[in-house]
């Protein structure tokens, strides 16, 4: 039988080192080579992309950008509320993934994988037998090509049509549920799944095309690399003056908040002591400016599955307005952070929340608690990921 350390290799792959899944991947893999695991990531070559020790770059043909970049603008003007992915461009080889992990005796972890791999990619790596381990970061193998269901639970019947996607569209989302559905009817012995939180873990094990499937929560991880030099913070909150810190958002992202974080600006655009921040380029290393001139993060988001931005504050004690919805929820801590309630998702649910900021007192005995039970939350989380990694290669 083998045992933890006679995992060989784990190789990761994402569509981007950006974004959540790439960023949650970059961190995996750096944790598992300081314990002593060979692992690698691989990500395709985007501008901005400089890899670091045990990380790479795939390098697309024209012809795979050209389709990558179709799928992109057909997905992006297909719906504006939730992203949707109609279909899956190639971007790396499935023939070279399968003979690299075979060679080196590895576990595939796979992250986000939109016009990375094709469903039909998919297929073949599951069923050549290779062992795999899928991170769920959206909902997307679950439904018919939507990454987050929202209030939506046609998947837990299965996706054949669905009421934001145009009726054109609807034959390909049959399509991939049926697709999917033949791939996953049967548990996979070469196959685990990891949720991020317990929410996308409860919506796998009620979905339609998962339900078979072994489902494993892990919470995302942050590096010991990452968390040196980092301190909680000591600053008071009951002056009234408050930075409200915003990450990884544009103006035109309905599912991330984006019209509620423009209302809440221009409600206190007259308010000196109501200030914001705004970061979109985590993962750069400099972002240590952004939370040291911040009291407070901002999370308006409509569908949500584990933020890493959330775990960052909380590392730092730094307290958290969110909407209470996907996963969100259960990294809130009462007597410290303010949850929206999902009914309230509006700008006068958040001003309530701000208001409450204003007032509230957080002294050293609340970080403590704060910081113990998002301790507890996260505990173990390496251990199951390498226990999970060593039963794949048994």
């Amino acid at each position: 039988m083998l045992t933890e350390r006679d995992v060989v290799s784990v190789i990761h792959i994402a569509t981007s080192h950006t974004g959540g899944a790439g960023i949650a991947a970059r961190r995996v893999n750096s944790e598992l080579n300081t314990i002593g695991i060979a692992s690698s990531f691989y990500a395709l070559s985007k501008r901005g992309f400089k890899p670091e020790v045990n990380e790479y770059g795939l390098d697309r043909t024209l012809l795979h950008r050209l389709a990558g970049g179709l799928s992109r603008i057909l997905s992006d003007r297909l719906i504006n509320q939730s992203f949707f992915s109609v279909t899956s461009a190639p971007g790396v080889s499935t023939k070279w993934l399968i003979e690299k992990v075979r060679r080196e005796h590895a576990v595939l972890h796979i992250h986000n994988w939109f016009n990375l791999l094709t469903n039909r990619q998919l297929k073949k790596l599951i069923s050549a037998g290779i062992p795999i381990l899928i991170t769920l970061h959206d909902q997307r193998f679950m439904t018919g090509g939507c990454h987050t269901a929202l209030n939506c639970t046609n998947f837990r019947e299965g996706c054949f049509s669905c009421p934001r996607v145009p009726k054109p569209f609807e034959l390909k989302i049959r399509h991939n549920n049926a697709y999917f559905s033949r791939l996953f009817k049967n548990q996979c012995a070469n196959l685990r799944i990891i949720a991020p939180s317990k929410f996308i873990q409860s919506q796998a094990r009620q979905s339609n095309l998962l339900k078979m499937q072994e489902i494993v929560f892990v919470p995302n991880i942050l590096s010991s690399n990452y968390l040196q030099g980092i301190k909680t913070s000591n600053r008071k909150y009951n002056t009234g003056e408050i930075t409200l810190g915003i990450a990884s958002l544009n103006n035109k992202d309905w599912l991330k908040g984006s019209d509620i974080v423009n209302s809440l600006m221009n409600h206190y655009r007259n308010d000196s002591c109501i200030n914001f921040k705004f970061f979109t380029d985590f993962g750069a290393g400099n972002e240590e400016f952004f939370w040291r001139s911040i009291n407070c993060l901002l999370v308006p988001s409509r569908g949500d599955n584990s933020p890493n931005v959330i775990h960052e504050a909380k590392i730092r004690g730094i307290p958290v307005i969110a909407s209470e919805v996907g996963g969100i929820a259960e990294l809130l801590s009462s007597n410290f952070d303010f949850k929206v309630e999902s009914q309230n998702l509006n700008l006068a649910g958040f001003i309530r929340a701000v208001e409450e900021v204003r007032k509230q007192e957080i002294g050293s005995i609340q970080v403590a608690k704060m910081m113990e039970d998002f301790k507890s939350y996260t505990s173990g989380s390496l251990d199951i990921l390498v226990k999970t990694y060593t039963e794949l290669l048994n």
